[in-house]
């Protein structure tokens, strides 16, 4: 594989480590938002701030795969 394409698919690991990541949050937070009782906002601001980290990751994997670079 060319050294190009080996930092690209790293890159694109990478970043699928870190959506996994913030899948789980988004999906722990939620859920303690359904149940808590205080803090409701605290819980639905952090679901909302890491749906756009979600968005930005997948972003950064097109963009990078698009240019063929990592």
């Amino acid at each position: 594989m060319k050294p190009r394409f080996r930092i690209l698919a790293q890159r694109i690991h990478d970043e699928i480590e870190e959506i996994e990541r913030t899948v789980a949050a988004v999906a722990r937070h939620w859920r303690r938002f359904q149940k808590a009782r205080a803090d409701q906002d605290a819980f639905l601001n952090s679901v909302a701030l890491n749906l756009h980290s979600f968005y930005s990751d997948v972003v950064s994997v097109a963009v990078a795969v698009t240019n063929g670079n990592g």
